[in-house]
Protein backbone atom coordinates (compact mmCIF):
# COMPACT_ATOMS: atom_id res chain seq x y z
CA UNK A 1 0.00 0.00 0.00
CA UNK A 2 1.34 3.76 -0.20
CA UNK A 3 -0.20 6.84 -0.99
CA UNK A 4 -0.56 8.50 -3.92
CA UNK A 5 -1.47 12.20 -5.03
CA UNK A 6 -4.16 12.56 -7.81
CA UNK A 7 -5.22 16.06 -9.59
CA UNK A 8 -8.58 16.51 -10.76
CA UNK A 9 -9.61 18.96 -14.03
CA UNK A 10 -9.58 22.38 -11.57
CA UNK A 11 -5.56 20.74 -10.40
CA UNK A 12 -7.15 20.61 -7.06
CA UNK A 13 -4.57 17.38 -5.67
CA UNK A 14 -5.89 14.89 -3.57
CA UNK A 15 -4.38 12.02 -1.19
CA UNK A 16 -5.54 8.54 -1.69
CA UNK A 17 -4.78 5.31 -0.31
CA UNK A 18 -3.93 2.68 -3.07
CA UNK A 19 -3.05 -1.15 -2.86
CA UNK A 20 -1.63 -3.28 -5.15
CA UNK A 21 -2.53 -6.92 -6.46
CA UNK A 22 -2.75 -9.47 -8.90
CA UNK A 23 -5.36 -10.30 -11.21
CA UNK A 24 -4.87 -13.24 -13.36
CA UNK A 25 -1.47 -12.40 -13.54
CA UNK A 26 -1.45 -9.06 -14.04
CA UNK A 27 -0.68 -6.15 -11.76
CA UNK A 28 -3.23 -3.76 -10.56
CA UNK A 29 -4.25 -1.23 -8.49
CA UNK A 30 -7.26 0.10 -6.40
CA UNK A 31 -7.71 3.31 -4.34
CA UNK A 32 -9.20 2.20 -1.39
CA UNK A 33 -9.83 5.25 0.82
CA UNK A 34 -9.58 8.92 -0.46
CA UNK A 35 -7.01 10.95 2.60
CA UNK A 36 -8.50 13.95 1.27
CA UNK A 37 -6.87 17.35 -0.12
CA UNK A 38 -3.31 17.86 -0.31
CA UNK A 39 -2.06 20.53 2.25
CA UNK A 40 1.32 21.36 3.55
CA UNK A 41 2.40 18.74 6.48
CA UNK A 42 -0.50 16.83 6.10
CA UNK A 43 1.21 13.85 4.85
CA UNK A 44 2.98 13.25 7.50
CA UNK A 45 -0.05 13.39 9.95
CA UNK A 46 -1.81 10.78 7.44
CA UNK A 47 1.35 8.33 7.34
CA UNK A 48 1.26 8.63 11.38
CA UNK A 49 -2.55 7.77 11.46
CA UNK A 50 -1.63 4.46 9.24
CA UNK A 51 1.46 3.69 11.33
CA UNK A 52 -0.79 3.37 14.52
Amino acid sequence: MYIRVTTNSKSTAYYHLVESYRDQGKGRQRALLSLGRVKDGKLEQLAEAIRE
